[in-house]
């Protein structure tokens, strides 16, 4: 079972537009990034083109950064969203594949 990366997100009062395509990519190669979420747009920006793992992790990682701003006044530093990220995603992949 895949995770499914949905269209939007709702994140506290906001919806957040999820974009993934070409020129996304295109814009996201340029500055180095495979992600990049954007509060005062409400869009997080998702490199189409890596794998669907990649991609999964970068979804959540972008999403915690949203939560971050809405939630905390955006105070976690980068190394925390990353260990976060990686951590929830081993445990809904986990979760996934187990009966529990």
């Amino acid at each position: 079972m895949n995770i499914q990366i949905p269209d939007s997100i709702k994140i506290g009062g906001y919806v957040y537009e999820i974009v993934s395509d070409k020129e996304t990519d295109e814009v996201l190669d340029a500055g180095g990034l495979v992600g990049q979420a954007c509060h005062d747009d409400c869009i997080i920006k998702i490199k189409k083109e890596m794998n669907d793992q990649l991609r999964v992790n970068t979804f959540l990682h972008e999403t915690l950064h949203c939560i971050d701003q809405v939630f905390n006044g955006n105070k976690l530093d980068e190394d925390t969203i990353n260990v976060i990220a990686n951590g929830l995603h081993q445990v809904i992949k986990q979760l996934q594949e187990d009966d529990f």
